[in-house]
């Protein structure tokens, strides 16, 4: 008797078709409204033109460069905080003794993820109107920097899961202390779950400055 083969879902019948249409409907209203970006006519359904106009008008707005500034720090300042925080997190939860309570405690962190950010952000400014803080930039870094924590946690966490403790393990046998552990052999195997984790942040505040 034949054995039957392992299903392989790269030859699934019509998926480069359904693929591709699902391309196309994703991409092509963003290099459509690329293309009109160089639009001469003020009107964006009518081409007149190439030209560069527009991006010489955004670089001369004032309120539009203070913007982006703003946007850029509370990027860099919230990725750097929810990275540090998160780090600290996926060790926490997977090397740490929480013993029934890991689930509930990955739970809460991953609602970010979850809820949407609309509702988030109002309760947000609830709980900061509450408590009476009115420091403009820094609420918002604030705010940031608690969205991004799940962002960044999720591959760490993985790649935390994937490593196993033999590695630590062995190095405890050889007397390493705790920070030599995390120092020598923890962070340098972390580093590209962190660098991820880091980018995955950064994007995400942007999107949302």
């Amino acid at each position: 008797m034949r054995a039957s083969r392992p299903f392989d879902w790269r030859h699934t019948p019509g998926l480069g078709a359904f693929t591709t249409v699902i391309l196309v409907f994703l991409y092509l209203p963003l290099m459509i409204l690329v293309v009109y970006a160089f639009n001469a006519n003020q009107l964006v359904t009518v081409w007149s033109g190439f030209s560069l106009r527009w991006f010489g008008e955004v670089a001369a707005n004032e309120d539009i460069r203070r913007a982006a500034f703003n946007s850029i720090i509370i990027a860099i300042a919230a990725t750097i905080a929810s990275t540090v925080i998160a780090t600290a997190g996926a060790i926490a939860l997977e090397r740490g003794d929480l013993k029934g309570g890991r689930g509930l405690v990955t739970s809460l962190i991953a609602l970010p993820l979850i809820v949407p950010e609309i509702i988030v952000a109002i309760m947000t400014l609830i709980f900061f109107s509450a408590l009476g803080m009115t420091n403009g930039l820094l609420n918002l870094i604030i705010a940031h920097t608690v969205f991004c924590i799940p962002f960044a946690l999720l591959p760490i966490q993985a790649r935390l899961r994937d490593l196993g403790t033999r590695l630590e393990e062995a190095a405890r046998d050889l007397y390493a202390s705790e920070w030599q552990l995390f120092r020598y052999v923890t962070l340098p195997l972390l580093l590209p779950a962190i660098f991820a984790g880091a980018l995955m942040a950064f994007v995400v505040s942007l999107d949302d400055s």
